[in-house]
């Protein structure tokens, strides 16, 4: 059992109460001269039906009961006072008359401020200086324009009400009160009238105390007047409902306590869309007031749980339940598999961990709801334990996600059915979906099914709770061992892969049998789906694009050996061979039409020591060729380093082997040294190749054995090439006569500087791509450079690593950053255009760190985006007078914008910033300050009014924020 710190004041008054039964049996009473007139002492029992009027004060010394069969009755204006640790015992009736203007009163000896001083004492008056009107099993009670003070001693309620006591209250008050106000039965039928929170004010709990206990019968709970507190584990019994009215709330006390709610029969709350019912913490004082009488905050878990057990059902409409989850499940709704549950429009915040939890096998009814209905828990969805299915099981529920907290099991014979639209999170990288049965996965074009990270916000909504965004291997895979069987349609699968690059997010074992129509694969750790290479997946309705962000985009085949006839016809995704691969004597492994073999590395090759038949067409060559190579089969590798020659090893023939290739081009193999090659046959081995293609291999094309010759149809020498650099190279050098770029269909890689001499003008056509090459490597402008980009076919000038466009223009793993390139530099009197361009990743050190720098000259630049470089633009000299307009300037490293120049203002307005705040500008020395969150910005800029949205290319109507200019 745990408790927290703000627990220790209710543990010590709790200990504090057990000690004084323990050690005081009898209280220190105050003496009372009984004699006094107006003073009557009541003791013992009432013998037969009394009336109490406010021509006295009545003083009970000890314990006052009113026996069954006898009527007490308090006339308006009475006040009653109790001695220390006095107690008033209803078995009969009592009836309180009090008005609104002449109240009755149940206060403390020593209260003073009614009826004078009763104990001629001067000690003021404590919570719990008296216990309680306690109204026992059968009695009833009538109680109006009562207030009641100072009671609940030995940790009880001051007005206490036993299972089975009818009574009605109406326009009373309860205050400081040692523990609760009032406490019942929860079975009990009592009401309260003209009253609500305001009513009940300094006592520990200022509400309706349910002190834990079974619900035998038939039992309703719809006072809104006061909040109901429950301190002790509450259980609906078997066959038996408790109905929940509209507007009512219920607080739990600490978990510490056991404040549960158990339902073994039913649960009916009915709230409405202007009366919902509240189900959270005492420390929750934004609902039903301060009921703790603390300043204490609620957090998650303060409570434990709704618990329905198997056999029982619920109904929750307009419900909202807060802070709950304490228990050793951290939900703050428990289903069990046979329990039915109804969720109508209901609210879940701020659980332990979970606002809905079961088993996997059962699933609960959400109706009216939404991800929006699910915050501020650390998962925000239905949370499935870990565990197995056994009987056929479907999951449909769209309106929150499928939270999966631990491996789920469908055992062989068994389906798990999957509905249109719903969304799954695995909880971590441990978790798979094994399928030694079957799973249905039914999603359409219009629902897919998506199974993702807790961490991706984009579907499902906020399900962890936090802002940390989704990564590859988030969670494990769904595996199909060897009876498994599967058939997903429409199924979108993200951020899986057990967290390491040889896994994947779907696997399937020898034997299995899979069909994938229309399925998606995004950012896995490892590879989008395995199988093993005797075992082939059927994919429909797929292509390339299906499979993307993986480590591995595509079908990834086990190392291992094919002991049967086996055949490879999948042209939606590429093989990637994890290794090798080998084709026992006297087997068969056949290639389709159109596919694409990707082995993983240098070491892995193909071994045939049967046949392999290759049978691709002029439409449909086969392709072999580096998992880098994005050509053909997609991005497969996931980055951008580009394939390289002896990227991966060979078809190795040995002496067994045989081959018939047709139509089959192979690239970037060679095993990685000189003396190695794409396709080997050793002696003995008899290959066939018709129009055959081979490129950029570490090697040789192709290698044989001296005494074996191999066989080649329909080629020429064109079908063996190599290339190296894949982009326009543009040499360093001037420019002496107007000059236009238009080629976009490679980008052009800039050697060295570029210089535009004066009065020439270099015009850069639309859709082109400018890669200088190194750090040193600048476009120097004298004369005017126009760029005329357009809304469809922007411009870029950006870094040589960046494979975003213009392709994997080099060979390397180093990543984009800003500084990569110089800059595009407006030298004195120089001019120019600027229009759809997109300038990214450039400002090194050796440019001034200036991906743009106007010197003394003039551009205009429209329509462009300035991102990820040192500085965007910098502007020198006072003949500088640049104007920048309509541009996105954003993720720049130093400056957005930055002027050397003192007192000479440029012109940089309706720009965006990255932000809806505007630039950052840090200095008001120049009369102008923001504190933005957008780039920064230095002196003398005019960059009022800025865009409060991003430049989208194409639209010229932007909303265009205009905060007060201050200059």
């Amino acid at each position: 059992m745990h408790y927290t710190l703000r627990q220790t004041p209710l543990i010590i008054t709790m200990i504090a109460a057990i000690a004084m039964i323990i050690f005081f049996p009898k209280p220190v009473q105050a003496a009372v001269n009984c004699s006094n007139p107006g003073i009557i002492c009541k003791n013992g029992s009432i013998s037969s039906n009394e009336t109490w009027t406010n021509q006295n004060v009545y003083v009970i010394q000890s314990s006052l009961t009113i026996p069954l069969g006898t009527t007490l009755t308090i006339e308006a204006g009475t006040i009653i006072k109790f001695n220390i640790g006095a107690r008033l015992v209803i078995q009969g009736e009592l009836i309180v008359n009090g008005t609104e203007d002449n109240p009755v009163y149940f206060t403390s000896i020593r209260d003073d401020t009614l009826g004078g001083d009763t104990d001629n004492e001067t000690v003021i008056p404590q919570p719990g200086n008296w216990q309680h009107l306690q109204f026992q099993s059968g009695s009833n009670g009538t109680l109006r324009n009562m207030e009641v003070r100072y009671g609940g001693g030995y940790s009880t309620a001051m007005l206490q009400l036993d299972v089975n006591a009818t009574v009605s209250i109406q326009n009373s008050f309860f205050k400081h009160g040692y523990q609760c106000a009032l406490s019942t039965h929860p079975q009990n039928d009592f009401s309260l009238e003209d009253m609500d929170v305001s009513h009940f004010t300094g006592n520990v709990y200022n509400g309706i105390c349910i002190n834990g206990g079974d619900i035998t019968t038939d039992t309703t709970w719809d006072e809104t007047e006061a909040v109901y507190i429950i301190t002790n584990d509450v259980r609906v019994a078997f066959s038996k409902n408790l109905t929940i009215g509209a507007g009512v709330t219920i607080k739990f006390a600490d978990r510490f306590l056991g404040s549960n709610l158990l339902i073994y029969g039913s649960l009916q709350a009915q709230g409405t869309a202007d009366q919902r019912i509240y189900i959270t913490s005492t420390y929750d004082d934004t609902i039903g007031g301060a009921t703790d009488n603390t300043t204490t905050p609620p957090s998650p878990g303060s409570w434990g749980q709704l618990r329905f057990h198997n056999g029982s059902s619920g109904t929750l409409t307009y419900v909202e339940v807060r802070y709950g989850g304490g228990t050793s499940d951290n939900a703050m709704l428990w289903k069990e598999v046979d329990a039915d549950i109804i969720i109508n429009n209901s609210f879940f915040v701020n659980s332990q961990r979970c606002p809905l939890a079961m088993p996997p096998q059962g699933d609960i009814t959400l109706m009216n709801m939404s991800p929006a209905h699910f915050s501020g828990n650390e998962f925000n969805g239905i949370c499935i334990k870990s565990g197995g299915i056994s009987a056929n099981t479907t999951w449909d529920e769209t309106e929150a996600p499928y939270v999966l907290e631990g491996d789920v099991t469908v055992a062989t014979g068994v389906t798990l059915t999957w509905g249109p639209g719903i969304v799954m999170k695995p909880r971590d990288t441990t978790t798979d979906v094994v399928i030694d049965g079957t799973l249905n996965a039914n999603g359409t074009a219009s629902q897919p099914i998506t199974l993702t990270s807790v961490r991706d916000d984009t579907i499902g909504g906020a399900t962890d709770n936090t802002t940390n965004p989704p990564a590859a291997g988030d969670w494990g895979r769904i595996l199909f061992r060897s009876t498994g069987r599967g058939q997903l349609r429409h199924i979108e699968l993200r951020y899986g892969g057990q967290g390491w690059s040889m896994a994947s997010m779907l696997e399937q074992d020898i034997g299995a049998e899979v069909t994938i129509d229309a399925g998606t694969f995004k950012y896995s750790s490892g590879c989008a789906l395995t199988t093993h290479p005797q075992t082939d997946i059927t994919l429909m309705n797929m292509t390339v694009t299906n499979l993307t962000g993986n480590h591995t985009n595509g079908i990834c085949v086990k190392s291992g050996g094919i002991s049967a006839n086996t055949t490879w016809d999948e042209t939606e995704a590429p093989y990637v061979l994890q290794g090798d691969v080998t084709v026992a004597t006297g087997v068969t492994l056949t290639w389709g039409p159109g596919i694409v073999v990707k082995p993983r590395d240098t070491t892995t090759d193909v071994v045939i020591d049967g046949t392999l038949n290759a049978n691709g067409t002029a439409s449909q060559p086969i392709t072999l060729t580096s998992v880098r190579d994005d050509t053909i089969g997609g991005a497969t590798d996931n980055t951008t380093n580009p394939p390289a020659a002896g990227d991966w090893g060979r078809i190795l023939f040995r002496s067994t082997g045989r081959g018939q290739l047709r139509h089959i081009e192979l690239r970037y193999g060679g095993q990685g040294w000189s003396m190695a090659s794409m396709l080997e046959q050793d002696i003995g081995a008899e290959v066939t190749i018709d129009a055959g293609t081979f490129k950029y291999s570490s090697g040789c094309a192709l290698t044989t054995h001296p005494q074996t010759d191999i066989t080649l149809m329909n080629m020429t020498v064109t079908n063996l090439t190599g290339n190296h650099t894949n982009g326009i190279c543009v040499k360093s050098g001037g420019i002496s006569t107007n000059t236009t770029w238009d080629e976009t269909e490679a980008p052009y890689v800039l050697q060295g500087d570029v210089t535009v001499a004066t009065g020439v003008t270099l015009t850069w056509g639309p859709g082109i791509v400018v890669k200088p090459r190194d750090t040193t490597t600048d476009v120097l402008v004298d004369g005017i450079l126009n760029v005329n980009g357009t809304e469809s076919q922007p411009v870029y000038i950006t870094s040589i690593y960046d494979s975003l466009v213009g392709g994997s223009t080099i060979s390397s793993t180093t990543s984009p950053g800003h500084g990569q390139w110089g800059s595009i530099t407006f030298r004195n009197n120089s001019r120019g255009v600027l229009a759809y361009i997109i300038v990214r990743y450039g400002g090194s050190p050796y440019s001034n760190n200036a991906a743009i720098w106007v010197d003394n000259a003039s551009p205009i630049l429209r329509f462009c985006t300035l991102t990820r470089n040192t500085y965007g633009l910098r502007s020198s000299g006072n003949l500088a007078n640049p104007l920048i307009e309509n541009c996105n300037i954003t993720e720049n490293a130093s400056f957005g914008i930055y002027n050397d120049t003192p007192n000479h203002w440029i012109t940089a307005t309706r720009n965006w910033w990255g932000n809806v705040t505007g630039p950052l500008d840090s200095s008001s020395s120049d009369g102008e300050f923001n504190n933005g969150s957008g780039d920064k910005v230095s002196n003398f800029v005019a960059y009022r009014p800025w865009l409060q949205t991003r430049v989208v290319i194409g639209t010229t109507q932007h909303r265009v924020f205009i905060p007060q200019i201050v200059r």
